[in-house]
């Protein structure tokens, strides 16, 4: 399992030359195992769906099922933008892009159905959503996308100009866990694990990019923590019993020569 890990993150399914050279300029995601460790800096809760009639700009991020209809392109320089109407049942709401717009308008499907996810805002007396997540009803279902936490992940503005975004990346660590077929190597003596009732390091990581529910997050976060302190002490220890020997070895000579 060791040798998968360092390999190159160039061959995950899902990354490729381009992306491949973007994540280690700008994350310093190389190998596997660096994206192992390239961890979220918040979780979103996904398992709600709002209906847009109960939208307003007060909520922090909101999740609807709906289909697009009606893109237009408007404004001009860096102004211009791509707006798209996303509607459900209740209502409608807009959905604006100020890049990709080819490729947006290209992708989308006005028959199929998706989860928009993003934060609700207000611009002319609508509701509308910049640039939000976007997937499929079906994809959604695979990937079990609507149930419990979600990861975010830091990105750059060089990231999100490549469409590698949070939920890109997601995705693909999502491909890497799907080729951790057993457990990884522990770090810590088993000793510590079962004296301190630790979370084990594959489930620990697993629950970090993709937590079961909160208290397994806290589980994995708190064995995370753990072993990184418990590091931080034994090098400590380690140069303070090295320092005191080469003082103990540097201190007996030099009282010699005084004595003689």
């Amino acid at each position: 399992m060791r040798e998968i890990l360092q390999s190159d993150i160039t061959f995950l399914p899902g990354v490729g030359p381009k992306r491949a050279e973007i994540l280690g300029k700008e994350a310093n995601i190389k190998l596997y195992e660096d994206l192992l460790y390239y961890f979220p800096y918040r979780y979103v809760d996904r398992s709600r769906f709002y209906t847009i009639r109960e939208l307003n700009p007060q909520l922090p991020y909101i999740q609807v099922k709906g289909k697009f209809r009606n893109f237009e392109l408007l404004g001009t320089g860096r102004a211009k933008r791509l707006v798209g109407t996303f509607y459900d049942a209740s209502g409608w709401l807009q959905v604006v892009w100020f890049k990709g717009h080819k490729y947006i308008q290209k992708s989308i499907d006005p028959n199929d159905e998706y989860v928009l996810f993003g934060k609700p805002s207000v611009f002319n007396g609508k509701i509308n959503v910049v640039h939000p997540d976007l997937e499929t009803w079906t994809e959604a279902q695979k990937r079990n996308l609507m149930v419990g936490l979600h990861p975010v992940y830091p990105t750059t503005e060089r990231m999100k100009n490549s469409f590698l975004n949070s939920k890109t990346i997601q995705k693909i660590a999502h491909n890497l866990f799907q080729l951790i077929s057993e457990a990884l190597p522990e770090t810590l003596p088993r000793y510590i694990i079962e004296e301190h009732k630790l979370m084990h390091l594959t489930e620990a990581l697993r629950n970090l990019h993709f937590p079961e529910n909160t208290e397994q997050l806290q589980r994995a976060q708190f064995r995370l923590k753990f072993e990184e302190l418990f590091y931080i002490q034994l090098n400590l220890l380690q140069y303070q019993t090295v320092r005191k020997e080469r003082h103990n070895g540097l201190h007996f000579p030099i009282v010699g020569h005084y004595l003689n």
